[in-house]
């Protein structure tokens, strides 16, 4: 259910209780702290965003430091607590609206305003719902409750462990992980239905040939006897894992020892990489098991591990490595049956499409087809097989995720927990032109969104789907050209419905914008206004204070929306015009003369040109404006021509 009013008591930006109306079918007024009212929205249109997933879309617009972005985390403080104390320690009630057109309300404990006078039918609220929020800034805040896909957040956990891993047999850079995890999610993007979709509006870059190298996570080793030191993987997979490990060390020493007959430098080269791919392998499953010891004594090997681990000595690192995966399992606690919880068949996929395009690879750059780089330790692939090999490794990462099992919630869903994903071994870096900001603002968007949902709900479900969700947008058109800021609601709104629609679930948009462009495309009554005079803000209410917005021109947007004074031309501009209305003012003064002149021809505004060259006519006995007209009339008679 759509929340439709929001009473705010004592809060630290405003100095009177103020309400706020997201613009339903009604209009909410609280009168007094002690009666609600309604009225009827005459020009209120439904269904009128989306006839399927989306209830509202609103806008909230104020100057820079006016409380925007405070506005929409008050917003999701209260609705992530519902109606129990908010830790900002302001009063509030919130007015919600269903589908059905039913009313419900809900108040913090504590409020000076509990018992207010209702003239019109509700209930209390009870909240199925999760908030999502989305900022392009970086602006070092503690993160929010809810879904959070602000840049704060998505820098600390794409950061996150990368203190115990290593690319490409060095320390983690963080400039370069950051990119290729935002490239990732890009690429994971752009190559979705959604993505595909959106081509309509967005005419987005594509990627062309893509760099991979390959992560080591570090393991403890002793020192002395160069054993893996394990503390919670299980107990009979250890011997086989040492093994494992020895024969891919044992591997590796005899490439660079004793090279093979007829083997090339490159063949050699490529041989070692697949080996120490193998190690990151290795290293990669150990790292998960050791993350508890869960399956401490459950884990058996067929045939019994004791006799097991005779059985790998005459295998190579490679073949015992895939029979340790086929032969373990874990005993399930109150049964007698085994499952098996590591991914044998997704990882034997993923490192033979690794091996193959490791040998086809060419040896120097070929735009043309991939090549390899011993050097970086990197393969260089095109478009099609790095959208391959990812759906591998993704394919792989998902069965490895679910090493611990799902615990069933109150409602009986399998759900698995957050902090048991891994990291691959795949480290992604498109290696083509570098995108715009903008190209990649508007790609953050949309991406963080697809990946948050793809990764928590359809790949592994660490997340239950809830049937509504209120989507907060902090200027997520930030750095957007024009053209796309055009096409901001539209293609948001088809996006996110369609998106939604697909999982079940209902929405509500609340976002901030400097935009005038955007604001364009939102009816009047969506749009919250948020006005600052002598330091004391408050809320419009626009049926006292009118406002235009719904296809409204630019200039009527920035100066009665925008809260733009003064003009509508840049104070540096006006300060020149000034001075230069000063200097014509004074009829003594004539020096400079020249760049008054030069000034007055360079001003683009036809109005304020025409009159600042008849004052300069005037005062300096000219005829500059006759020259300007002139100039006009050649201007507009050409244009006739071309229109005829």
């Amino acid at each position: 259910m759509k929340i439709v009013a929001l009473y705010l008591d004592d809060h630290f930006l405003f100095e009177e209780p103020q309400t706020i109306n997201f613009g339903g079918e009604y209009h909410y007024t609280f009168k007094n702290k002690k009666t609600v009212r309604r009225e009827k929205n005459e020009n209120y249109i439904s269904n009128f965003y989306s006839t399927d997933s989306i209830d509202s879309v609103t806008a909230i617009v104020g100057k820079n430091g006016v409380g925007k972005s405070s506005i929409i985390k008050t917003i999701i403080e209260n609705l992530s607590h519902g109606n129990r104390f908010n830790r900002s320690g302001f009063g509030y009630t919130a007015i919600f609206e269903d589908q059905l057109g039913n009313v419900y309300i809900t108040s913090n404990t504590h409020t000076k305003n509990k018992g207010f006078n209702i003239d019109f039918e509700c209930s209390p609220a009870r909240i199925n719902a999760e908030t999502i929020y989305y900022s392009p800034f970086l602006d070092y805040n503690q993160g929010v409750e809810g879904i959070d896909l602000s840049l704060d957040t998505i820098i600390e956990e794409d950061l996150d462990n990368a203190n115990n891993i290593e690319q490409a047999n060095s320390e983690v850079v963080p400039l370069r992980r950051l990119k290729m995890k935002n490239s990732l999610r890009q690429l994971e993007f752009q190559h979705s239905k959604y993505g595909k979709e959106l081509k309509a509006y967005f005419n987005f870059p594509e990627f062309g040939k893509s760099k991979f190298t390959f992560t080591r996570h570090i393991i403890k080793i002793d020192q002395e006897d160069d054993s893996i030191e394990f503390w919670n993987t299980p107990n009979q997979f250890r011997e086989a894992l040492q093994i494992i490990y020895e024969k891919i060390k044992k591997e590796a020493n005899n490439i660079n020892k004793n090279r093979p007959k007829g083997f090339s430098v490159i063949q050699l080269q490529k041989k070692l990489l697949k080996n120490y791919i193998l190690m990151d392998i290795v290293c990669l499953l150990i790292k998960q098991m050791e993350k508890s010891n869960d399956f401490l004594e459950e884990g058996l090997l067929s045939p019994d591990w004791l006799e097991f681990s005779d059985f790998l000595k005459d295998l190579n690192a490679y073949d015992a490595l895939v029979k340790f995966l086929k032969s373990h399992s874990l005993k399930v606690i109150k049964s007698d049956s085994r499952v098996r919880m590591l991914p044998d068949n997704e990882m034997i996929n993923l490192l033979e499409q690794l091996f193959i395009l490791i040998d086809n690879a060419e040896t120097k750059d070929d735009r043309d087809t991939s090549f390899f780089d011993w050097n970086d330790k990197a393969i260089y692939l095109d478009k099609e097989d790095t959208i391959k090999l990812i759906k591998l490794n993704n394919k792989f990462l998902i069965e490895l995720d679910k090493y611990y099992g799902a615990i069933k919630n109150k409602n009986g869903e399998r759900l698995f927990s957050r902090t048991i994903r891994i990291e691959g071994i795949l480290n992604f870096e498109p290696s083509e032109s570098n995108l715009s900001s903008g190209e990649n603002a508007l790609l953050n968007f949309y991406s963080r969104i697809h990946d948050y949902f793809e990764k928590n709900i359809k790949e592994i479900k660490i997340k239950t789907v809830k049937p509504y969700y209120y989507i907060f947008l902090d200027e997520a058109d930030l750095g957007f050209h024009p053209r796309w800021k055009k096409q901001f609601v539209k293609s948001t709104t088809d996006f996110l419905n369609t998106f939604f629609s697909d999982l079940g679930a209902k929405i509500q948009v609340i976002f901030t914008t400097h935009d005038p462009l955007t604001l364009s495309d939102v009816l009047n009554y969506n749009i919250i206004y948020i006005n600052e005079e002598r330091g004391v803000r408050s809320i419009i209410d626009t049926r006292n204070e009118p406002k235009r917005s719904f296809g409204a021109n630019i200039t009527d947007l920035l100066a009665d929306s925008f809260f733009v004074g003064n003009g509508l031309i840049g104070d540096f501009a006006k300060g020149k015009i000034d001075h230069c209305i000063n200097w014509l003012r004074d009829l003594n003064d004539k020096e400079r003369s020249n760049y008054h002149e030069t000034l007055i021809r360079n001003i683009d505004e036809p109005i304020i040109q025409k009159k600042l060259s008849e004052m300069y006519d005037e005062k300096m006995k000219t005829e500059i404006s006759r020259g300007l007209l002139e100039q006009q009339i050649a201007y507009l008679q050409n244009q006739l021509k071309r229109y005829k």
